[in-house]
């Protein structure tokens, strides 16, 4: 998989489960666009940490990114 992240892409290809997970863990008073810079702000530079089942996970400190076909389908919160 391609590690370099496309901020068109993620302005794009942000699903919607991504972004209600999102909401749910980190704030509903951001906006669909304030969301998109905020993920693309985490994940610029950093490495994919594994590939699984054509899936890219991005393990950050206090969050997993998990993308696929350049689309954020998911986040985890670490505990």
């Amino acid at each position: 998989m391609n590690s370099e992240i496309n901020f068109n892409a993620i302005l794009t290809h942000l699903s919607k489960h991504a972004v209600e997970r999102f909401k749910q863990r980190i704030g509903y008073e951001f906006s669909i666009y304030e969301i998109k810079q905020f993920i693309y702000r985490e994940l610029i530079g950093w490495p994919i940490s594994y590939s699984m089942n054509n899936r890219d996970y991005y393990i950050l400190p206090d969050v997993t990114y998990v993308m696929s076909n350049h689309r954020v389908v998911t986040l985890y919160l670490h505990h």
